[in-house]
């Protein structure tokens, strides 16, 4: 085995409080966000909850992680968006794909990924099933 990838893609167009999706989530934001801020909820928790799972998925493989790295990615919206919680603009944070990744060996072996979004227009596949574990 050389890489084992857990990946879940969560549709939060239908979130209806604004002060979540906007201000914690910070969809609509600026996508030169700094992704390492670890003020920015989720990040600051989601760093430590999904560190953890990359952890336990190697343990369950008898795996020993080297490093735990992060590749956060933000994707900029094609288009305005209207939602039930307020209005995306145009060129504003729309998806963010948090990933963590365990290092063995110099290499990604473990990959613990979430996409949030309101528009599927970066997503490879727009009817992504909610959870895909893939090992190669």
């Amino acid at each position: 085995m050389d890489h084992t990838e857990v990946v879940e893609w969560a549709n939060a167009a239908k979130i209806p409080d604004p002060g979540y999706l906007f201000g914690a989530l910070r969809f609509g934001g600026d996508p030169r966000s700094d992704l390492n801020d670890v003020s920015w909820r989720p990040m600051g928790a989601l760093n430590g909850i999904y560190e953890e799972t990359v952890g336990a998925v190697a343990a369950c493989l008898g795996i020993w992680i080297d490093r735990l790295k992060v590749g956060h990615v933000v994707y900029a919206s094609q288009q305005d968006i209207v939602l039930r919680a307020g209005r995306v603009p145009a060129g504003t944070i729309s998806h963010t794909n948090w990933r963590w990744h365990g290092i063995v060996g110099g290499k990604h072996s473990i990959t613990v990924s979430t996409h949030w979004y309101v528009e599927t227009a970066h997503l490879d596949n727009p009817d992504s099933p909610l959870w895909r574990s893939h090992v190669a």
